[in-house]
């Protein structure tokens, strides 16, 4: 499990999609379900909304701001 540690600085001009992540990451956190190489992957719907923020320039803060929780 990651999560963003509480006080963590929320950076501005996040979009809305982001901002609902990083939300979500700092309140109830983040789990590992499949390793591939690189950084922090994410899964969504597979809505266009989503998509697009998948690709947004603001996404890698979330990544950048996520700590280990707890391993299994």
């Amino acid at each position: 499990m990651l999560l963003i540690p509480a006080g963590t600085p929320k950076p501005s001009g996040l979009s809305a999609m982001v901002s609902a992540l990083w939300a979500a990451a700092s309140t109830y956190g983040v789990y590992v379900t499949d390793q591939l190489g690189g950084g922090p992957m994410f899964y969504g719907d597979g809505s266009s909304a989503v998509g697009k923020a998948f690709n947004a320039s603001d996404f890698s803060a979330v990544g950048k701001a996520l700590r280990l929780a707890k391993t299994s």
